[in-house]
């Protein structure tokens, strides 16, 4: 999407913005994307934010939050009506010095697959699960044992039985890597769709765009929430397709949903331990709450 994204920012700027992206540990580490951004060795990098939730723990209350079907209509809400882009920008600002910027990019749907059909709470005891960030905790207290599998050896600990069930990027992003070869079920909803994917631009960088670029890139920025955005999300929903005539589809009961996102919500308590993040846990809770009363009526 990125790469799609900036093309159209070239042809519509005629050249005036051209981004040349580089695929990822490239240039530098993962790990090292902010502290880059922040020194200008690179101007931007795009990354998922729950990797440095340690630098900033707001960080963990977008993707990686434990929930059970947000959809891309719940990014839109949660992130830009509810005010959570707004504190991980504010926090952003704050934790660089005012040296980096965040904005943030439509995050993908992630399913749980594997070898186990998960129906309920019980069917997580037990489970060998690939994981990461606040879900792997969410996970754990559920009663799988979790671990973080690289994206290269994803496709082997499957296919191997390392790990029964797990999630690695989105319908789209298995279809690619044929995961469903290594899957027997899938899981719907999809787990932790939410603002998780982000751009971290540096400031001085940003600034030395004329003012009517900077409007611009904003406004584009945005509509990765809007039509664009829907564009790409039904890209994606659309690969549910070729899952679905590989692999039996599971639909995890409302009841249980709900059962799930309180657990999640109990672990998530956890890990609020600065203002920022105490602020993002209370923006999250109070939607699901109000979401989980919607949906069940």
């Amino acid at each position: 999407m990125a790469e799609e994204f900036w093309a159209k920012i070239k042809e519509e700027t005629n050249g005036q913005i051209d981004v040349t992206m580089y695929p990822g540990g490239a240039v530098v580490p993962t790990m090292e994307i902010p502290n880059s951004v922040m020194e200008g060795v690179i101007e931007m990098g795009y990354t998922w934010a729950g990797y440095y939730r340690d630098w900033a723990p707001c960080f963990g209350f977008g993707w990686g939050f434990p929930s059970v079907g947000l959809s891309y209509f719940d990014q839109m809400r949660l992130g830009l009506g509810h005010g959570l882009i707004e504190v991980w920008k504010e926090e952003t600002l704050a934790k660089s010095g005012g040296k980096m910027m965040l904005r943030p990019i439509l995050s993908e749907d992630f399913p749980l697959y594997g070898s186990k059909p998960i129906t309920s709470i019980d069917d997580f005891k037990g489970l060998k699960m690939r994981s990461t960030g606040l879900a792997a905790e969410w996970f754990a207290a559920m009663g799988a044992s979790t671990t973080y599998i690289s994206g290269s050896e994803i496709y082997t600990a499957f296919a191997t039985g390392l790990v029964d069930v797990g999630h690695y990027g989105s319908f789209g992003t298995g279809e690619d890597m044929k995961m469903y070869e290594v899957a027997d079920y899938y899981m719907v909803p999809t787990i932790g769709d939410g603002i998780g994917a982000v751009w971290f631009i540096n400031t001085e960088a940003w600034n030395s765009l004329p003012i009517e670029l900077q409007y611009y890139l904003e406004w584009k920025i945005l509509e990765l929430f809007g039509p664009y955005g829907k564009e790409y999300f039904d890209q994606y929903k659309g690969s549910e397709e070729v899952w679905a005539q590989h692999c039996t589809r599971i639909e995890i009961p409302l009841e249980e949903q709900a059962k799930m996102n309180a657990i999640g919500l109990e672990v998530a308590e956890q890990f609020a331990i600065d203002a920022a993040s105490k602020k993002c846990l209370a923006i999250v809770k109070e939607y699901l709450a109000d979401r989980m009363a919607y949906i069940g009526r």
